[in-house]
Protein backbone atom coordinates (compact mmCIF):
# COMPACT_ATOMS: atom_id res chain seq x y z
CA UNK A 1 0.00 0.00 0.00
CA UNK A 2 1.52 3.92 -0.88
CA UNK A 3 0.28 6.42 1.52
CA UNK A 4 1.14 10.11 2.47
CA UNK A 5 1.56 10.77 6.15
CA UNK A 6 1.33 14.51 6.63
CA UNK A 7 1.97 16.07 10.31
CA UNK A 8 1.27 18.89 11.59
CA UNK A 9 1.29 20.69 15.04
CA UNK A 10 0.83 24.17 16.03
CA UNK A 11 2.93 23.69 19.40
CA UNK A 12 5.90 22.66 17.65
CA UNK A 13 8.41 21.02 15.34
CA UNK A 14 9.47 18.08 17.88
CA UNK A 15 5.77 17.13 18.20
CA UNK A 16 5.19 16.78 14.24
CA UNK A 17 8.69 15.28 14.20
CA UNK A 18 8.12 12.58 16.90
CA UNK A 19 4.53 11.51 14.90
CA UNK A 20 6.13 11.59 11.74
CA UNK A 21 8.83 9.21 12.41
CA UNK A 22 6.59 6.84 14.47
CA UNK A 23 3.99 6.46 11.96
CA UNK A 24 6.39 6.06 9.45
CA UNK A 25 8.19 3.00 11.53
CA UNK A 26 4.79 1.80 12.13
CA UNK A 27 3.64 1.32 8.15
CA UNK A 28 6.94 0.43 6.81
CA UNK A 29 6.83 -2.52 9.93
CA UNK A 30 2.91 -3.10 8.07
CA UNK A 31 4.97 -3.51 4.54
CA UNK A 32 4.03 -0.03 3.46
CA UNK A 33 5.63 2.90 1.39
CA UNK A 34 5.33 5.98 2.79
CA UNK A 35 5.95 9.70 1.59
CA UNK A 36 6.09 11.89 4.87
CA UNK A 37 5.46 15.40 4.46
CA UNK A 38 6.05 18.02 7.83
CA UNK A 39 4.86 21.15 8.30
CA UNK A 40 6.88 23.18 11.01
CA UNK A 41 8.95 26.24 11.30
CA UNK A 42 12.09 24.23 11.11
CA UNK A 43 11.81 22.44 8.70
CA UNK A 44 11.81 22.95 4.66
CA UNK A 45 8.67 21.91 3.19
CA UNK A 46 9.17 17.92 1.35
CA UNK A 47 5.63 18.69 -0.13
CA UNK A 48 4.09 15.44 -1.95
CA UNK A 49 4.27 16.17 -5.84
CA UNK A 50 1.32 15.45 -8.16
CA UNK A 51 2.56 11.41 -9.34
CA UNK A 52 2.92 10.82 -5.65
CA UNK A 53 -0.81 11.49 -5.09
CA UNK A 54 -1.76 10.13 -7.80
CA UNK A 55 -0.31 6.62 -7.02
CA UNK A 56 -1.31 7.28 -3.58
CA UNK A 57 -3.65 4.60 -2.29
CA UNK A 58 -4.23 6.43 1.27
CA UNK A 59 -3.59 10.12 2.29
CA UNK A 60 -2.88 10.12 6.34
CA UNK A 61 -3.24 13.70 8.20
CA UNK A 62 -2.13 13.87 11.82
CA UNK A 63 -2.92 17.91 11.98
CA UNK A 64 -6.00 20.12 13.20
CA UNK A 65 -6.74 20.77 9.21
CA UNK A 66 -5.57 19.06 5.56
CA UNK A 67 -2.65 21.05 4.21
CA UNK A 68 -3.53 22.78 0.79
CA UNK A 69 -6.26 20.32 0.81
CA UNK A 70 -7.87 20.97 -2.81
CA UNK A 71 -4.87 18.23 -4.26
CA UNK A 72 -6.40 15.16 -2.77
CA UNK A 73 -9.46 15.88 -3.63
CA UNK A 74 -11.38 12.38 -4.86
CA UNK A 75 -8.63 10.14 -2.63
CA UNK A 76 -9.18 8.60 0.09
CA UNK A 77 -8.15 10.68 3.30
CA UNK A 78 -8.11 10.66 7.30
CA UNK A 79 -7.56 13.57 9.37
CA UNK A 80 -7.18 13.46 13.18
CA UNK A 81 -5.42 15.58 15.75
CA UNK A 82 -1.91 14.45 15.90
CA UNK A 83 -2.07 13.82 19.69
CA UNK A 84 -4.19 11.06 18.85
CA UNK A 85 -1.55 9.40 16.41
CA UNK A 86 1.20 9.62 19.19
CA UNK A 87 0.28 6.97 22.01
CA UNK A 88 -0.43 3.92 19.64
CA UNK A 89 0.80 4.66 15.99
CA UNK A 90 -0.22 1.44 14.69
CA UNK A 91 -3.59 1.57 16.29
CA UNK A 92 -3.67 4.94 13.94
CA UNK A 93 -2.89 4.03 11.12
CA UNK A 94 -5.78 0.90 11.16
CA UNK A 95 -8.29 3.53 11.81
CA UNK A 96 -7.24 5.45 9.31
CA UNK A 97 -6.76 2.55 6.88
CA UNK A 98 -10.20 1.41 7.60
CA UNK A 99 -12.33 4.58 7.86
CA UNK A 100 -11.24 6.72 5.61
CA UNK A 101 -13.46 8.74 3.15
CA UNK A 102 -13.27 9.86 -0.26
CA UNK A 103 -12.20 13.37 0.34
CA UNK A 104 -14.14 16.38 -0.82
CA UNK A 105 -11.64 19.50 -0.54
CA UNK A 106 -13.59 22.67 0.79
CA UNK A 107 -13.86 25.95 -0.92
CA UNK A 108 -10.16 27.42 -1.48
CA UNK A 109 -9.92 30.61 0.96
CA UNK A 110 -9.59 34.06 -0.63
CA UNK A 111 -8.14 36.12 2.14
CA UNK A 112 -4.68 37.66 1.00
CA UNK A 113 -1.24 36.26 2.44
CA UNK A 114 0.09 37.63 5.25
CA UNK A 115 3.53 40.40 4.15
CA UNK A 116 6.38 39.06 5.37
CA UNK A 117 8.07 41.47 7.47
CA UNK A 118 11.16 43.12 5.58
CA UNK A 119 12.20 45.78 8.02
CA UNK A 120 15.65 45.57 9.55
CA UNK A 121 15.23 41.51 9.74
CA UNK A 122 18.86 39.74 9.22
CA UNK A 123 19.49 36.26 7.88
CA UNK A 124 20.20 33.85 10.57
CA UNK A 125 21.37 29.94 10.06
CA UNK A 126 22.17 27.77 13.24
CA UNK A 127 22.43 24.38 14.14
CA UNK A 128 21.12 22.37 17.87
CA UNK A 129 22.52 19.48 18.19
CA UNK A 130 21.83 17.15 21.02
CA UNK A 131 23.79 14.01 21.59
CA UNK A 132 20.95 11.73 23.39
CA UNK A 133 18.09 12.53 21.03
CA UNK A 134 15.65 14.57 19.45
CA UNK A 135 13.49 16.28 21.68
CA UNK A 136 15.99 19.39 23.03
CA UNK A 137 17.10 19.82 19.30
CA UNK A 138 13.88 20.07 17.96
CA UNK A 139 12.38 22.13 21.11
CA UNK A 140 15.29 24.11 21.08
CA UNK A 141 15.89 24.62 17.18
CA UNK A 142 11.77 25.62 17.03
CA UNK A 143 12.22 28.23 20.00
CA UNK A 144 15.05 29.66 17.89
CA UNK A 145 12.92 29.64 15.10
CA UNK A 146 9.98 31.43 16.69
CA UNK A 147 11.84 33.78 18.55
CA UNK A 148 13.42 35.14 14.97
CA UNK A 149 10.45 35.18 13.08
CA UNK A 150 9.01 37.75 16.15
CA UNK A 151 11.91 39.55 15.75
CA UNK A 152 11.47 39.84 12.16
CA UNK A 153 14.68 37.65 11.07
CA UNK A 154 14.66 35.12 8.64
CA UNK A 155 16.36 32.03 10.34
CA UNK A 156 16.65 28.37 8.69
CA UNK A 157 17.82 25.61 11.82
CA UNK A 158 19.67 22.28 11.13
CA UNK A 159 19.25 19.78 13.65
CA UNK A 160 21.37 17.19 14.30
CA UNK A 161 21.47 14.39 16.87
CA UNK A 162 20.76 10.75 17.52
CA UNK A 163 18.81 10.66 14.10
CA UNK A 164 21.56 11.86 12.22
CA UNK A 165 21.31 15.24 10.44
CA UNK A 166 17.78 17.21 9.48
CA UNK A 167 17.47 19.94 7.10
CA UNK A 168 21.20 20.41 6.63
CA UNK A 169 22.29 24.14 5.71
CA UNK A 170 23.27 24.67 2.30
CA UNK A 171 26.48 26.59 1.73
CA UNK A 172 24.66 29.47 -0.45
CA UNK A 173 22.62 29.63 3.23
CA UNK A 174 25.41 30.12 4.88
CA UNK A 175 27.32 32.76 2.76
CA UNK A 176 24.39 34.78 2.74
CA UNK A 177 23.43 34.61 6.53
CA UNK A 178 24.47 37.50 9.12
CA UNK A 179 25.02 35.12 12.22
CA UNK A 180 25.73 31.86 12.77
CA UNK A 181 24.17 30.11 16.13
CA UNK A 182 25.42 27.11 17.26
CA UNK A 183 23.26 25.93 20.01
CA UNK A 184 25.24 22.39 20.84
CA UNK A 185 25.88 20.29 23.84
CA UNK A 186 27.96 18.02 21.54
CA UNK A 187 31.03 19.31 19.41
CA UNK A 188 29.76 20.30 15.61
CA UNK A 189 32.77 21.28 13.15
CA UNK A 190 32.59 24.87 12.92
CA UNK A 191 35.07 25.20 9.36
CA UNK A 192 32.21 25.41 6.78
CA UNK A 193 31.23 28.81 9.16
CA UNK A 194 34.46 30.44 8.43
CA UNK A 195 34.49 34.37 8.31
CA UNK A 196 30.81 33.69 10.60
CA UNK A 197 29.93 35.64 13.37
CA UNK A 198 29.10 33.08 15.53
CA UNK A 199 26.87 32.43 18.51
CA UNK A 200 27.63 29.61 21.06
CA UNK A 201 25.17 28.49 23.60
CA UNK A 202 23.54 24.98 24.61
CA UNK A 203 20.23 23.51 23.74
CA UNK A 204 18.57 24.35 26.78
CA UNK A 205 19.76 28.33 27.21
CA UNK A 206 18.42 28.23 23.37
CA UNK A 207 14.97 26.41 24.56
CA UNK A 208 15.16 28.85 27.81
CA UNK A 209 16.18 32.33 26.47
CA UNK A 210 16.28 32.24 22.39
CA UNK A 211 16.48 36.17 22.22
CA UNK A 212 19.65 36.45 23.08
CA UNK A 213 21.67 34.14 20.11
CA UNK A 214 19.59 36.35 17.61
CA UNK A 215 21.23 39.91 18.47
CA UNK A 216 23.97 40.80 16.12
CA UNK A 217 25.50 42.42 18.85
CA UNK A 218 25.94 39.53 21.00
CA UNK A 219 28.03 37.79 18.84
CA UNK A 220 31.47 36.74 18.30
CA UNK A 221 33.69 37.99 15.67
CA UNK A 222 34.21 36.41 12.66
CA UNK A 223 35.57 32.51 12.93
CA UNK A 224 39.14 32.20 12.45
CA UNK A 225 40.16 28.96 11.02
CA UNK A 226 42.93 27.38 12.05
CA UNK A 227 44.44 23.97 11.29
CA UNK A 228 47.58 21.98 13.20
CA UNK A 229 49.67 19.75 11.16
CA UNK A 230 52.58 16.91 12.64
CA UNK A 231 55.51 17.71 10.34
CA UNK A 232 58.19 15.11 9.69
CA UNK A 233 61.41 15.17 11.91
CA UNK A 234 63.66 17.93 10.96
CA UNK A 235 67.61 17.03 12.22
CA UNK A 236 67.39 16.07 15.61
CA UNK A 237 64.51 18.07 16.52
CA UNK A 238 60.99 17.49 16.35
CA UNK A 239 59.18 20.63 15.18
CA UNK A 240 55.43 21.09 14.52
CA UNK A 241 53.66 23.54 11.67
CA UNK A 242 51.24 25.82 11.90
CA UNK A 243 49.04 27.26 9.43
CA UNK A 244 46.99 29.78 9.72
CA UNK A 245 44.31 31.55 7.64
CA UNK A 246 44.27 35.45 7.16
CA UNK A 247 41.32 36.10 5.31
CA UNK A 248 38.20 33.48 5.25
CA UNK A 249 38.69 32.18 1.73
CA UNK A 250 40.78 29.23 2.64
CA UNK A 251 43.65 29.06 1.81
CA UNK A 252 44.26 32.04 0.60
CA UNK A 253 47.18 34.09 2.55
CA UNK A 254 48.49 31.31 3.83
CA UNK A 255 51.84 31.64 6.32
CA UNK A 256 53.78 29.04 8.45
CA UNK A 257 55.34 29.59 11.52
CA UNK A 258 57.52 27.18 13.58
CA UNK A 259 59.19 26.80 16.77
CA UNK A 260 60.44 23.96 18.22
CA UNK A 261 58.66 21.41 20.59
CA UNK A 262 60.00 21.02 23.81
Amino acid sequence: MNIILITACPSGMATTFLAAKRLEQAAQRQGWTVHVEMHGEVAPLQAATAEQIANADLIVVAADHVPAPERFEGKRLFQAPIASALPDPSAFLAQAKREAPIYSAPAASTSAPTAANSTGGKKIVAVTACPTGVAHTFMAAEALAEAGKAMGHAIRVETQGSVGAQDKLTEEEIADADIVVLACDIDVDPARFAGKRIYRTSTGNALKNPAPPLKLRSARPPLRVEIAVRAQPIRASKRKAFISTCSPAFPLCCRWSWRAAC
